[in-house]
């Protein structure tokens, strides 16, 4: 995300937090690519407000991540 210095430093000093509304998809994905997971929180943590994104993004990669466990499992 291009920001100017001011906001940048705004947003990491926590003066003025951006909202996750303003996150581009692509944003979310790239997130949940490298993190898993995990991304939820750290997006929850770092940006403000909700995002139903946010939350459809953690179902998909848990799905994802089920469906690879249960690849790997014998058959029953």
């Amino acid at each position: 995300m291009r920001l100017c210095v001011e906001c940048h430093a705004s947003h990491h000093n926590r003066s003025k937090i951006i909202p996750l509304t303003k996150l581009k998809d692509m944003h979310f994905e790239y997130a949940f690519e490298k993190m898993g997971v995990r991304a939820h929180d750290y997006l929850k943590r770092l940006y403000g407000g909700e995002d139903d994104r946010l939350d459809r993004c953690l179902r998909e990669t848990e799905e994802d991540e089920d469906e690879r466990r249960n690849a790997g499992a014998a058959p029953v």
